[in-house]
């Protein structure tokens, strides 16, 4: 029987390990009674994608008489910093949350998909009925790797779009699909 030492040790041990095989960017955060300290490090760990901290002249003039960087205003503030920075250096959102089965590129126009209801289209040899937008419930806060929860995520879908990401759909015409076909309504 492992220690209460050996069991935390082994546990460290496993999660650098799931870490280092994910290869996904990840971020790191360092709190000290006075500052904040967030990065974004890139899958193979080799290389900081973006990074935000209460030291910088910036945040500390935003913060003002709000406090010396360790409270709870000031985590806001990097928290946006860093999402900024990271989106900046092409960081993108686990799409696997959302546990779609088909993505389709439909231009510039966010959310374009909310006009397809009751319509069909055909995707290369299948024809796929468009009934209504998918409400999203709280599984997308769950993150696909770890479980962890991230309400901000439900939170950013109810904003953007009531809530909705996708829509629901059923087969009408079984054929193949496959990566590049055109898209018809």
């Amino acid at each position: 029987m492992l220690t209460k030492k050996e069991q935390r040790l082994r546990r460290a041990r496993q999660t650098r390990i799931r870490i280092a095989n994910q290869g996904v960017a990840r971020l790191t955060v360092n709190r000290t009674n006075l500052h904040i300290y967030a990065s974004v490090i890139s899958g193979d760990g080799g290389k900081v994608l973006a990074t935000a901290s209460t030291v910088e002249l910036e945040v500390r003039k935003a913060l003002g008489a709000a406090g010396k960087g360790g409270n709870v205003a000031a985590a806001q503030v990097i928290g946006k910093r860093v999402a900024e920075r990271a989106k900046a250096a092409g960081v993108e959102a686990d799409h696997r949350r959302f546990r779609m089965n088909l993505i389709v590129e439909i231009g510039d126009e966010p959310f374009a998909e909310n006009a397809w209801a009751g319509k069909a289209v055909t995707i290369g040899g299948a024809t796929i009925a468009v009934h209504e937008p998918d409400r999203r419930c709280n599984m997308i806060t769950l993150s696909p790797e770890t479980g962890e929860s991230t309400p901000a995520v439900l939170k950013k879908a109810g904003e953007l779009n009531n809530a909705n990401a996708g829509m629901y759909c059923s087969v009408l015409v079984e054929g193949r699909i496959a990566v590049g076909d055109s898209v018809t309504l």
